[in-house]
């Protein structure tokens, strides 16, 4: 009776601590739930193993099999947390990276404005009225401002 009241115990504290460990884990998206979950299994299995060695002290043999079982399932546990780490670290990377092409995006759409800015009032200063060409994505116009004989236009000064 004692024993399967520890046991019991043991396995309590195992499904406890495996929800507080998710609930801790905060997974950010469903892959990450996948791993907390997993990584709570393992973390109760490891419980239970350690639980069942401490008990078991009149046969050796099976107390040494307990303990190695949850002493690779602390290793797994340990791998598991690093896989976690890594995942994050690497979207963490991809948002910055994000960020980054956001960044140089609106800079190079702000350049191509000033530019154009530029180049019609240069066009004004001449009394050509300037041709107004939506912009690309890319940030310069759709074609390159042509002359009457077909020749393109003298660069505006810069």
């Amino acid at each position: 009776m004692a024993n399967s009241a520890a046991q019991t115990g043991g396995e309590d504290m195992a499904a406890q601590t495996g929800g507080e460990g998710m609930a801790a884990l905060a997974p950010r998206d469903p892959l990450e739930a996948m791993l907390a979950a997993q990584m709570a299994a393992v973390h109760a299995a490891a419980l239970r193993a350690m639980t069942r060695a401490a008990e078991c002290t009149e046969h050796p043999q099976i107390e040494a099999l307990y303990a190695r079982q949850a002493a690779r399932l602390m290793h797994l546990f340990v791998r598991q947390m690093e896989a976690l780490e890594r995942r994050r670290a690497a979207a963490e990377e991809r948002a910055e990276q994000k960020a980054r092409e956001a960044y140089f995006l609106e800079k190079e759409q702000r350049e191509a404005e000033e530019r154009q800015r530029k180049e019609d009032a240069h066009l004004k200063r001449w009394g050509i009225r300037p041709r107004r060409r939506p912009l690309r994505p890319g940030g310069r116009g759709n074609a390159k401002p042509r002359t009457r004989n077909g020749t393109t236009a003298p660069p505006a000064p810069g």
